[in-house]
């Protein structure tokens, strides 16, 4: 029995399992980032926010590489620190990119095509000849069929987020390390 207690406690603490785990969690953080900036253009606050959660991405991962960290006594390497955060980061993207990708396909699917005729009336009112321009080669894409799927836009935002999420979660798990943490404790 006490095998099997063990290898119960090392997948536990696995990173890639602690990682899918905190990614369950990063979710409704990017959810409510992703959702928060699809609906700026009616409440601009919605804006502020969604910038200010990006901006406290690093933040967040910090806290829960630090708590991994201290849940294994402070013996992962960087690496394994890495791989936590990096599948955090991928599974949070995945969840949230696709409920963004449900609401742009079924829920709104004019949203994009809204989006691009709001910049070009922008473009066309600024007073500008380059942006009237700009404006001028945009309604040309539109009337040719060019315009991005809501596939096309979560997809690079997945790819965004595993370049993205791969640098900062490499530089947050350097800190982390680095970092004298106390192994966490019965008492704490």
């Amino acid at each position: 029995m006490r095998p099997k207690q063990n290898q119960m406690d090392q997948s536990l603490t696995h990173p890639g399992r602690a990682g899918a785990l905190n990614g369950l969690r990063f979710s409704v953080w990017l959810t409510v980032m992703y959702f928060a900036s699809v609906f700026s253009a009616s409440a601009p606050l919605l804006g502020l926010l969604s910038t200010v959660i990006m901006v406290c991405v690093p933040v967040l991962l910090w806290r829960m590489l630090t708590t991994d960290y201290r849940a294994t006594g402070g013996k992962w390497t960087i690496g394994q620190l890495w791989l936590d955060g990096f599948i955090a980061i991928m599974c949070g993207a995945v969840v949230a990119g696709t409920l963004l990708l449900v609401y742009l396909r079924w829920v709104n699917p004019g949203y994009i095509y809204d989006q691009w005729a709001s910049g070009i009336a922008a473009f066309e009112a600024s007073g500008d000849p380059a942006m009237e321009q700009l404006a001028s080669d945009m309604q040309t894409a539109v009337e040719n069929g060019f315009s991005i799927s809501p596939s096309m836009l979560t997809m690079s935002l997945l790819w965004l987020a595993a370049f993205s999420g791969s640098a900062i979660s490499l530089i947050v798990a350097a800190i982390v390390r680095a970092t004298k943490i106390p192994a966490k404790t019965s008492e704490s």
